[in-house]
């Protein structure tokens, strides 16, 4: 007998046996977690009954989700004042909670937590910073994402998240994401008129790997059926539009620089046309605005 053939045949077998099971389980768990398309009808249905209007696509996966260890995010001033005004040796004007750096009409103000640990940073310009091509939110995007370089120190990842018209220009708020999720706490707000960026904060929480075991979460069609529980206790006649769900991870807090170390754990958000937004606790399903 050939044992080389047979030993050859054997690790063949045995590799095309992995692959059945790894499909398998993979086919299995994306059953488990993903929202047929029944359920995601009869979600519509009852909230339609309900007058609430879904514009928005509706989260479709709810895979088993860690926690995300988070903490306020490390800056010296000199990379910040390199970014914006060129000059490192910059003599700030000392405050309780922080530093104010002065140039012309530009202010830049540092809050500061713990050693190199900064909690807000806002940035003042009545001229403007930036050339602006037209009030165009392409021409307004691109101003937008050199400020966010400027004042993240080009540290992390950030999209532009969402958008609103002002009078003058734009609002745009822009998030971090890590490994693919945004992390809602991680924001840079800017205000943009025709002018240039007229103002703009960051707080960015940032993401120091995931923590402990997945857990599993609620699923969108449950989340969505508690919210209009929730919304109609709120508002029992009035009209109801989401226009955005999305999932990602939040530390819960609504002043998140009171806390320096902190853990992020995954959260629905649910944004309304009127711009109210609530986030949903993925592991308790508790809403909170």
């Amino acid at each position: 007998m050939n044992w080389m053939k047979v030993k050859n045949i054997l690790i063949v077998l045995f590799l095309v046996l992995n692959s059945v099971l790894g499909i398998y389980y993979y086919s299995k768990q994306y059953q488990t977690y993903t929202l047929s398309s029944d359920r995601m009808e009869q979600v519509q249905t009852i909230l339609q009954h309900y007058q609430v209007e879904m514009k928005g696509k509706i989260v479709t996966t709810f895979y088993p989700m860690q926690k995300l260890r988070v903490e306020l995010a490390k800056y010296e001033d000199k990379i910040l004042l390199q970014g914006f005004f060129q000059d490192k040796q910059m003599v700030p004007y000392i405050e309780s909670q922080g530093r104010r750096y002065i140039q012309g009409e530009e202010e830049l103000w540092i809050s500061r937590q713990e050693g190199d640990m900064v909690g807000s940073i806002i940035y003042t310009n009545p001229q403007g910073r930036g050339k602006v091509k037209s009030l165009s939110l392409e021409d307004v995007k691109e101003v937008g994402d050199e400020f966010v370089k400027a004042i993240t120190g080009e540290k992390g990842k950030f999209r532009l998240d969402r958008t609103e018209r002002t009078e003058e220009g734009y609002h745009l708020e822009y998030r971090e994401m890590y490994k693919g999720w945004l992390l809602f706490n991680s924001t840079i707000e800017v205000e943009v008129t025709k002018k240039g960026v007229v103002w703009g904060q960051r707080l960015r929480y940032q993401p120091m790997g995931f923590q402990g075991e997945k857990k599993e979460i609620y699923a969108p069609d449950e989340v969505l059926l508690n919210f209009l529980h929730f919304i109609r206790e709120k508002d029992p006649l009035g009209r109801i539009c989401i226009v955005q769900m999305d999932l990602g991870y939040d530390t819960g807090t609504k002043d998140s620089t009171r806390d320096i170390y902190g853990i992020a754990v995954p959260y629905y958000r649910i944004v309304l046309d009127t711009g109210e937004v609530y986030y949903v606790n993925g592991y308790k399903n508790e809403i909170r605005q």
